[in-house]
């Protein structure tokens, strides 16, 4: 995608959809530097798009930039007040900061400004179910029933309800659901129902049961050490390898460890690490030291403090004593 987006860039220079979508898919991606100066050149051809803001505030989120979120999504909003996705991102950015209602006012904005979408209310639930605030998230997830009750996001966040309800059977229902129908990657829905049911049939002692599922319907599931592997099909190998543990011999599992430090390695060096999977991976092995840095590089950063399934993840069994590290409980 980003080498299509810059050769459109270099035959139309001047092309402001195509330098802010490029802009906004590398910053993303990381580069945000790089990002900028596209954001900046798009707004030499067009300073009054309120679209160059939004996307740039996106993208400033994404990579923790949260001051410089806001300043961008204020303007986008100077612009054009009724602009729904720049008062969402602006509930992000408070979110990012600790400020559960500013995140929730923002989003509330936005479901006033477009009220008939249902991922806003749905996604608000998610978040407040992740709190434990039940009786909350059922406010906004009732909106999203009544406006599309059988869509990913809505069955994903009733889900969410059913994990933090104790309702195992409905979690294991809606996940294994979605998993089937394919539920995108998008708002870390497959990441949500994928986890969920691993950590439930984990918990039930039903490894060989969770293997057999994702081996039907996930391409590849099992195809350990293969770096070239999707994001997704990749990501479930790694979150995955607690139930391989408790479901192989120990040699099989030593084999399997083997495997995917070289596809964690060759991925490192291709510029695309990722600690989730190391601290899975090393705590198995029982290095705890290990896991514990790779935890804290997680905690320092956006990922472990934005992601609503953190609590999930770092509830399981193998995670334990990592947890209780001193400088990872602090």
């Amino acid at each position: 995608i980003l080498v299509r987006f810059e050769a459109l860039i270099a035959e139309h220079p001047n092309s402001v959809e195509a330098r802010t979508e490029y802009a906004q898919a590398i910053g993303f991606a990381g580069e945000i530097e790089k990002a900028q100066l596209h954001f900046d050149e798009a707004l030499k051809l067009d300073p009054l798009n309120t679209r160059i803001y939004v996307n740039m505030g996106f993208a400033l989120e994404t990579q923790g930039k949260n001051e410089a979120a806001r300043k961008a999504l204020t303007r986008a909003l100077e612009l054009e007040p009724a602009q729904p996705n720049a008062w969402a991102k602006l509930g992000d950015v408070s979110y990012n900061e600790n400020d559960i209602v500013g995140y929730v006012k923002g989003y509330h904005e936005a479901m006033r400004l477009d009220s008939k979408d249902h991922e806003i209310p749905a996604e608000v639930a998610r978040t407040l179910y992740s709190f434990e605030l039940v009786e909350e998230g059922d406010r906004f997830l009732a909106r999203a029933n009544l406006i599309e009750p059988t869509s990913d996001m809505t069955r994903t966040a009733t889900m969410w309800r059913a994990r933090m309800t104790d309702d195992s059977d409905e979690v294991e229902r809606l996940a294994k659901e979605l998993i089937a129908e394919g539920v995108s990657w998008r708002h870390g829905m497959f990441v949500d129902a994928s986890l969920m049911l691993l950590t439930v049939m984990e918990e039930q002692n039903r490894e060989d049961d969770a293997i057999a599922f994702f081996a039907e319907h996930v391409d590849g599931f099992g195809d350990f050490g293969d770096s070239s592997e999707s994001l997704r099909n990749s990501w479930l190998q790694a979150v995955s390898l607690p139930t391989w543990h408790g479901a192989v011999s120990r040699e099989e599992f030593e084999k399997i460890a083997e495997k995917t430090h070289e596809m964690l390695e060759e991925r490192e060096e291709e510029g695309d690490g990722n600690d989730f999977p190391y601290v899975d991976l090393l705590a198995l092995e029982g290095k705890t030291d290990e896991a514990a840095q790779r935890m804290l590089n997680i905690l320092s950063a956006r990922t472990g403090a934005r992601w609503p399934n953190f609590d999930v993840y770092a509830r399981q069994r193998h995670l334990a004593a990592v947890v209780e590290d001193d400088a990872v409980k602090t």
